[in-house]
């Protein structure tokens, strides 16, 4: 009986290995992925290792992220069709279903407020106070920028706006006493506020509701069924496990037009902004 155990341990021991169980995922679709760039390069490398690691235990996707040096440069991409897909703020998203013909993939849901900033020793308290002070804002075709400006000028008050390359560079400038306000959106507000060396010394005294969650959009490329696939796909992650936004929601028809009919003032002046760069 021993040699006959013996002889069939080592007939198992010299099985080839393509007699083991197939892979679940022999090969991965990859996507191009667009971000729009408002945060520092650290913060999306931190940001899209994350997704992919959570993509890689669920799916044969894999999302090759990608930026640009400025908003103008990001729609002009866009526009070349460089992206798969795209996560893009409102008012770019309005734009590039009409324009571009983008189809919309989900809401991207999060904690959807931007907010004027001071710093704590600051005598500026309310918004009426903000008649030629400097104020930071993130690039002009964003929809900070545009909603911001768009809201002091409602109340008659006229700011020297001083624009930076993204957010790390419009908290840094007021820290810096180089502007006297800020005006940051506040998922990227709280992580940098949660770091010890901040001890206070920023305070909040407006804050304002985006008209519309962000969205994410695919080129005609990307077929419906496709679509679909990556819509449940990314649906499934675990909700607020550190990724840039909380979830992933789907969209409805009267959604959709909302969003076109709430958006329609942001991107005229998208528009306009364009004409002139």
């Amino acid at each position: 009986m021993r040699p006959f155990l013996i002889s069939v341990i080592l007939l198992l021991l010299a099985l080839p290995t393509s007699a083991q169980p197939p892979s679940p995922c022999p090969s991965k679709t990859h996507y191009s992925f667009g971000m729009v760039p408002v945060a520092a390069a650290n913060l999306f490398a931190i940001w899209s290792g994350k997704i992919n690691r959570e993509l890689s235990k669920q799916s044969c996707y894999k999302f090759d992220f990608h930026s640009a040096a400025n908003f103008k440069q990001f729609i002009d991409k866009a526009h070349n069709k460089t992206f798969d897909m795209v996560a893009v703020p409102a008012h770019l998203a309005s734009y590039l279903i009409n324009k571009e013909g983008y189809q919309p993939m989900a809401f991207l849901v999060w904690e959807s407020r931007y907010l004027y900033i001071t710093k704590t020793n600051s005598s500026l308290l309310t918004l009426q106070q903000f008649d030629g002070i400097t104020l930071a804002l993130p690039d002009p075709l964003t929809e900070t920028s545009i909603l911001a400006k768009a809201e002091l000028e409602a109340i008659n008050q006229s700011a020297q706006y001083q624009h930076y390359q993204n957010y790390n560079q419009v908290l840094h400038a007021l820290m810096e006493s180089s502007v006297d306000a800020a005006v940051m959106i506040s998922p990227f507000y709280n992580g940098y506020k949660a770091r010890p060396h901040f001890n206070n010394s920023t305070q909040v005294i407006h804050s304002a509701a985006f008209p519309s969650h962000g969205m994410l959009l695919a080129t005609e490329n990307i077929g419906k069924q496709q679509r679909e696939e990556l819509f449940n796909t990314l649906a499934s992650l675990e909700s607020g496990s550190g990724f840039l936004w909380e979830s992933f929601a789907p969209i409805s028809s009267l959604q959709l037009e909302t969003l076109h009919k709430n958006q329609a003032p942001s991107v005229a002046t998208l528009e306009q902004l364009l004409s002139t760069q």
